[in-house]
C-alpha cells in the first residue's frame, strides 16, 4: 500500500479496492469480508509497521 499513496486516506483505498477485487475474483463469504477487511484496517492503522523481507528461511 506504501508504493500507492503517502497518507491514511490513500492506503484506505488501496486496501478497500484490493478487498474488493478479491471479492470479484473468489468465492468470499461475508465472514472472510469482514476478516479481509479487517486486516487492512489494522495495516492502515499501523499495526504492522515492520517490514517483511524475502528469504525468511531458518538456517541451522
Amino acid at each position: 500500500m506504501n508504493l500507492f499513496g503517502d497518507n491514511k486516506q490513500s492506503h484506505q483505498a488501496v486496501g478497500d479496492f484490493l478487498c474488493f477485487i478479491a471479492k470479484q475474483k473468489g468465492n468470499f463469504d461475508n465472514r472472510e469480508q469482514i476478516k479481509a477487511q479487517r486486516e487492512i484496517d489494522n495495516v492502515v492503522d499501523g499495526h504492522y509497521e515492520h517490514t517483511i523481507k524475502g528469504g525468511g528461511s531458518m538456517k541451522r
